[in-house]
């Protein structure tokens, strides 16, 4: 994807980093918009927090260029490095990183621009934008972890940057607090006309934030895309399995958008590929009480809102998630139907 330079707010080209002789990433080129939400995802040592760092001028990089509004802020060379403070990016760490001797009206004013005075009134401000006027005097300690999470975010907007890196800024709350959390920093993103990254390993909780993802894997970018073509249209299948239950039934044969598997011929998204997989995710099969014995049930569960099947199919197995209660308890055997199209990868 190519955009008008005016209307990028980050850009990688051929980006990577070493840590000794590791490489921790690789030629990765990203741009991401204006106003953008963008999701670095990858499981546990893909690059994502890595590539965050180098964005934000804590990582050197080994080749490529990192620019922030089309300005090179770091190259190969070291010949146009820009030190973090003066990137224009807030950067948000996974613990806050607020001065706990400092009260939350002072750890907002710290970075701000300007007297003394000046600070303090944008502090107030901000204090009220992000609804804690009430809170100015009390400690961080004292906040719950979503109210530290506020002041963090309001800290890095209070310098005079639109451009925000999270660091798995959500990964220390409860279940409960971390959706709502999670809610009140889109809001504040968004009222502010941020452009913001996030890293995280959890795909729900990209899908849930992101306008774009970007998929990481082994240090090298796998797939960019909107939360709905990652999901649809997987570019391999580390990023199929990273997001989100599915299937693989081997293609045995193609013709044009079609593949012969186990289950018979399905109609594939894009181009059938020969020896490929191709991914089923459980919503896209339904289980039909069987009139004639075809599919064996392995195992059932009942989640509440849904149940789910592993069920035989030739030589594999495939995941069935649906409504449930429209099986039989003492089915043994189902029918199973599908519709497609479905992706197909590289095996």
């Amino acid at each position: 994807m190519t955009q008008n330079p005016e209307s990028i707010a980050v850009e990688t080209r051929n980006a990577s980093v070493n840590y000794g002789k590791v490489c921790a990433v690789e030629s990765v080129s990203l741009e991401i918009a204006r106003g953008e939400i963008h999701v670095l995802l990858g499981r546990s040592g893909s690059g994502k927090t890595t590539l965050l760092r180098a964005i934000g001028g804590f990582e050197p990089l080994r080749q490529g260029e990192v620019r922030v509004k089309s300005r090179v802020v770091d190259a190969a060379t070291r010949a146009s490095w820009i030190p973090p403070e003066k990137r224009q990016i807030g950067f948000v760490f996974q613990d806050y990183a607020l001065f706990p001797h400092l009260s939350v009206i002072e750890n907002i004013a710290y970075g701000a621009p300007g007297t003394k005075p000046e600070k303090k009134t944008a502090a107030s401000e901000w204090l009220t934008r992000v609804r804690l006027q009430s809170h100015g005097d009390k400690r961080p300690a004292d906040l719950s972890g979503g109210e530290q999470q506020r002041v963090a975010v309001a800290r890095a907007l209070a310098q005079g940057t639109d451009i925000l890196l999270f660091d798995e800024p959500f990964s220390n709350l409860d279940a409960h607090l971390r959706k709502r959390v999670r809610l009140e920093t889109l809001n504040l993103i968004r009222e502010n006309n941020a452009t913001a990254i996030f890293v995280t390993h959890d795909f729900e909780e990209a899908f849930a934030i992101a306008d774009r993802i970007s998929v990481l894997h082994d240090a090298r970018l796998e797939q960019t895309g909107t939360p709905q073509e990652i999901y649809e249209t997987p570019a391999s299948i580390h990023v199929a399995r990273l997001c989100g239950q599915a299937s693989f039934l081997p293609v045995i044969a193609v013709a044009a958008d079609t593949a012969q598997t186990a289950l018979g011929e399905v109609k594939i998204r894009g181009a059938a590929l020969e020896g490929g997989l191709v991914v089923i995710r459980p919503e896209d099969l339904k289980a039909i009480a069987a009139s004639r014995p075809q599919h064996r049930i392995l195992s059932r569960r009942y989640l509440g809102s849904s149940e789910e099947f592993e069920v035989e199919a030739g030589d594999a197995q495939v995941l069935v998630r649906q409504a449930p209660g429209q099986i039989p308890v003492d089915a043994t055997h189902v029918e199973l139907a599908y519709t497609g199209p479905f992706a197909c990868v590289k095996a």
